[in-house]
């Protein structure tokens, strides 16, 4: 694992005290790069055997950005994301007053090294990553946390090739940090240290894209005042060949204004998914709400692209499938979706919404890879069953298994996946799933009236 912390044709390394380094608990293997500010470091904890990332800051604890670095440590420590690279622990060493964030090793490369050697991705590929990426965003925003360096670099994928946001927790510290790395992705409103929020991640995001898309970033420079000129002042072109549909997310990506930019991370989420399927974006008026407008994503195949001489092919719209929520066996609600992912928990953004303080804010998801559906813990603090065992990592689910959320929630799922698809179309023949489809209990149908007597007419005047 190689650190990309310098800017190209810099020469930041590690500080010069790396090498005097001291975490107990944890032997350092190696230096991975410069971490401005600090270090990155490669470390195992000698009694768990464990590897791991480790950020190391020097400074006396009530400095403002120490404080901070723990502050932000505890709160990323708590979320469980695929594409987020998982936080394990933080502190201050008692022996040598350093501070550390240590979290998960990633084996592989990081984007930057991809790009470095390969150029510009295919859309399809720079796409997914990109979504992917945002995903994390979205997570981050529902857990009212801000990354604050989304950048090639800070990217990096796992042994399935999962890309993997990293570093997470450190956004009050890359605030005062003037890295050149940094600086070719970061937000115009971030050079005087302004407080960023997550539209600032947005513009970094779409910056990424940027690169993976056409090779290169849009400002090159080799100082902070230089990048600064470009991200403020510049104009930013779309890649030569992006569709139109993907230059016109990036172009809302990457406005100067944040107010400009997507309102959510969840709606630039979904524009990408719309350019991912062929369908046109919202853009950042569009005000599309994640159970508004979810898209349907293809069962199988890669995605298709929007074209300027001939309209998008729609995807096929994949199986839908049944989910049951009961509770000591009383049925709640019932839904019906098609989308390729379902997110249960506490939060307003999750698909199954279960408001109690046992379930998790992101519970459980259920994800679908061609005709079989999977269900994958997100949380490690409150338990996720699968008929009634309990659940560690990403299981197969079929027909009928019940995935247990705490211990007081069941959801039953049911599909058929010969049945015939069945989809909305909105006005523009869009496939739009929306909110999922509760289906109320059966009314027991109220007897039949007894007709009433037929009057008798009224005597004749005289």
């Amino acid at each position: 694992m190689a650190s990309e912390e310098s800017a190209p044709g810099s020469a930041e390394t590690a500080p010069a005290w790396t090498s005097e380094v001291s975490i107990k608990g944890y032997e350092i293997e190696e230096a991975l790069g410069n971490g401005a500010p600090g270090c990155l470091l490669k470390a195992r904890h000698r009694n768990l055997g464990r590897v791991v990332a480790m950020k190391v800051l020097e400074g006396e604890r009530g400095d403002s950005t120490v404080d901070l670095f723990l502050e932000n440590a505890r709160k990323a420590a708590k979320l469980h994301h695929p594409n987020i690279a998982s936080v394990v622990d933080a502190g201050t060493c008692p022996d040598s007053g350093l501070h550390y964030l240590a979290y998960e090793f990633l084996p592989g490369e990081d984007l930057e090294q991809v790009l470095a050697a390969r150029g510009a991705l295919p859309e399809p590929e720079a796409l997914a990553i990109g979504q992917a990426i945002c995903e994390a965003l979205v997570c981050l925003e529902e857990n009212d946390l801000v990354h604050g360096d989304v950048r090639p670099g800070t990217i990096r994928f796992d042994e399935t090739g999962t890309p993997k946001l990293t570093e997470l927790g450190l956004s009050l510290v890359h605030r005062h940090a003037h890295s050149l790395a940094r600086a070719l992705c970061l937000a115009p409103e971030c050079f005087d240290g302004d407080p960023s929020d997550g539209r600032s991640d947005q513009y970094s995001l779409g910056i990424t894209l940027h690169r993976a898309l056409s090779g290169s970033y849009p400002f090159g420079g080799t100082s902070w005042d230089e990048l600064q000129a470009g991200h403020t002042g510049g104009e930013i072109r779309p890649p030569s060949g992006a569709s139109p549909g993907v230059a016109q997310v990036l172009s809302t990506l990457c406005a100067r204004s944040p107010n400009q930019r997507y309102p959510s991370a969840q709606e630039a989420n979904l524009d990408l998914v719309r350019v991912m399927t062929g369908h046109p974006p919202a853009g950042a008026t569009g005000r599309i709400g994640a159970r508004t407008a979810a898209l349907v994503l293809p069962a199988g195949g890669g995605p298709d692209y929007l074209d300027e001489e001939a309209p998008p092919r729609r995807p096929p719209p994949p199986f839908p499938f049944r989910a049951r929520l009961s509770t000591r066996g009383v049925s709640i609600e019932e839904y019906c979706f098609q989308q390729d992912r379902v997110t249960i928990g506490r939060s307003p953004a999750c698909d199954v919404r279960i408001d109690n303080q046992i379930v998790s804010r992101r519970h459980a998801q259920i994800s679908r890879e061609g005709n079989r559906l999977f269900v994958t813990p997100l949380s490690s603090t409150n338990v996720t069953e699968l008929n009634g065992a309990s659940l560690a990592g990403k299981a197969e689910l079929h027909p009928g298994d019940v995935v247990g959320i705490s211990d007081k929630f069941e959801l039953e799922v049911l599909w058929d996946p010969d049945a015939a698809p069945s989809v909305d179309l909105d006005a523009d023949q869009t496939p739009v799933v929306g909110t999922p489809v509760v289906r109320p209990a059966p009314q027991t149908p109220a007897p039949p009236s007894t007709p009433a007597p037929p009057s008798t007419p009224a005597p004749p005047s005289t």
